[in-house]
């Protein structure tokens, strides 16, 4: 009597049958544990990005000078930018010198005072590569987010031009083993292995080590100043001062 060569804990070979292929239903109901996935994910990214801005915006109304030679140039961008920060009733007054910012702070974080002008008087510029030898700036992004890690750690997604992504597959491919810098507004972040795969059409924005509140605000940042800026000039922030709750509107 021979023994049977199969192993005990074999998977099934199917005996030569031909199995029907999986029907559109079928498909659907396996993908929907995915799609469940995706959603909360977003809708996660969302709450913690509204808890970063801080809220209904409910603190101290302060008025920013931002001097530079295109104040003209740069107050829609601006407009945006505070729009998109959650600022209250934001104004923007252009003058020979600049810009004038009035607007309502968030009421949940004490720093904002110091943090909002600077973030308005970032310049918005991306570079990937070195400045010597720059792969892509700016330019080459199309749409950035923030988003969420599979372990719910905030990056920042940048959704790159068929331009830039060719730059990058060039460059992975010539050096396989390299990396690629990554810095926005001098801000270095980590630097993208080329050896990872480029998926969905961009790259992780990463803000690099420290508690999580301190990189939402970081990936926030990134976002926010991708998507509106780059400013037309540099922008130095002047004189800051808290005003009456009427002043500038409300």
């Amino acid at each position: 009597m021979s023994e049977d060569p199969t192993p005990v804990n074999a998977p099934p070979s199917g005996g030569g049958k031909h199995f029907a292929p999986r029907s559109e239903a079928f498909q659907r109901f396996m993908a929907a544990p995915l799609i469940v996935a995706s959603v909360l994910m977003l809708a996660t990214a969302s709450l913690a990005f509204l808890a970063w801005r801080g809220g209904t915006a409910e603190g101290e109304r302060l008025q920013v000078e931002l001097t530079g030679s295109c104040g003209a140039e740069a107050a829609p961008i601006l407009a945006a930018r505070m729009d998109e920060m959650g600022l209250g009733s934001p104004t923007a007054t252009v003058s020979d010198t600049g810009v004038t910012l009035i607007a309502t702070m968030p009421g949940s974080q004490d720093d904002e005072a110091a943090h909002v002008p600077q973030m308005l008087a970032r310049t918005g510029h991306l570079l990937a590569g070195t400045a010597e030898a720059p792969l892509f700036t700016h330019e080459g992004v199309e749409e950035a987010q923030i988003r969420l890690d599979e372990s719910g750690l905030p990056y920042t997604w940048l959704t790159l031009s068929p331009v830039a992504l060719k730059a990058l597959e060039a460059a992975a491919a010539g050096d396989p083993d390299g990396e690629l810098p990554l810095s926005v507004d001098g801000i270095v972040a980590p630097s993208r292995p080329h050896d990872k795969p480029i998926n969905e059409g961009g790259i992780r924005l990463l803000p690099g080590d420290g508690v999580t509140r301190a990189r939402m605000r970081v990936a926030a940042d990134h976002a926010i100043v991708l998507t509106h800026g780059p400013l037309p000039c540099p922008l130095s922030v002047g004189a800051v001062r808290v005003v009456a709750a009427d002043e500038g509107g409300r």
